[in-house]
């Protein structure tokens, strides 16, 4: 497992790599300490052109291409989120045998 902690602006990010079923998925976890996602929004996001920022940063499209491509590869992708507590995505991704992490 390698994993590391960077603070952004007084919030926490996480990252872990690991894998499972002895080796033949690849775990990668990213969480955050940040303001959550509001219950009522998680099955929009990953919607393309999706986004909730006023101010037109970004696309909308980020979180529906990590689908698309993790889908693509005979992965998943979760996210649990508590609202005012932050977000966790997990991307699970089949893993070619005896390929060191």
């Amino acid at each position: 497992m390698k994993a590391c902690e960077e603070k952004v602006e007084g919030k926490s990010i996480y990252v872990e790599v690991s894998e499972t079923d002895e080796g033949k998925f690849l775990v990668l976890t990213v969480r955050d300490t940040g303001i959550g996602i509001d219950p009522d929004q998680l099955d929009k996001i990953f919607k393309p052109f999706y986004t909730k920022r006023k101010n037109l940063q970004g696309t909308g499209l980020g979180l529906a291409i990590v689908k698309k491509v993790v889908e693509d590869a005979r992965g998943s992708v979760c996210v649990t989120s508590e609202y005012g507590q932050g977000t966790c995505f997990t991307i699970n991704l089949p893993c070619c045998p005896n390929t060191p992490l």
